[in-house]
């Protein structure tokens, strides 16, 4: 057997409401990347949310914060600590009582140099087979302006997946 790609992500988020629509947030993430030869990526971000649009089949909502990322690579040399912005959305849309569409995106780049930057959309079509049951289409599209020595700045993933809710 040779593994070819492993991906852990982890976090946790806390969101607090100043009104109806708008919060604050505090997030912190975690990420492995075997393929990006990333060792550990840690994010800790503030920053205000705004929930644009929301309804039955249909929510949109962007957020815009700082953050403190730290990149360890395997490769010596490359890793980096720098202070950054984020800017990321979120869209989902039921587009019907089978399918249902969805895409989240963020950016995080350095507010200290310009070459440290990295950016995550994940693009989802659902379809429910049955209460239980879903089949799911997903494009995880990875960039990072300064990758690791000899790794892509670019990493595609398409994934199937069958899944049941319990």
């Amino acid at each position: 057997w040779m593994i070819t790609d492993r991906r852990t992500v982890g976090y946790g988020k806390y969101d607090y409401f100043f009104s109806e629509k708008t919060y604050g947030y505090a997030k912190a993430q975690w990420e492995y990347d075997l393929q990006a030869a990333l060792n550990l990526r840690e994010t800790y971000t503030v920053g205000l949310g705004q929930q644009i649009k929301e309804t039955e089949t249909y929510k949109l909502s962007g957020e815009i914060g700082v953050a403190w990322v730290s990149q360890d690579f395997k490769t010596a040399g490359d890793d980096v600590e720098y202070l950054a912005g984020r800017a990321a959305y979120a869209v989902d849309w039921v587009i019907n009582t089978t399918w249902s569409f969805g895409q989240n995106a963020e950016i995080v780049p350095s507010l200290e140099d310009a070459d440290n930057v990295y950016a995550k959309v994940n693009t989802r079509l659902k379809a429910s087979f049955s209460e239980a049951m879903f089949g799911q289409l997903q494009w995880l599209y990875d960039w990072n302006n300064n990758p690791a020595t000899g790794a892509e700045r670019v990493d595609n993933q398409y994934l199937l997946s069958i899944g049941w809710k319990f």
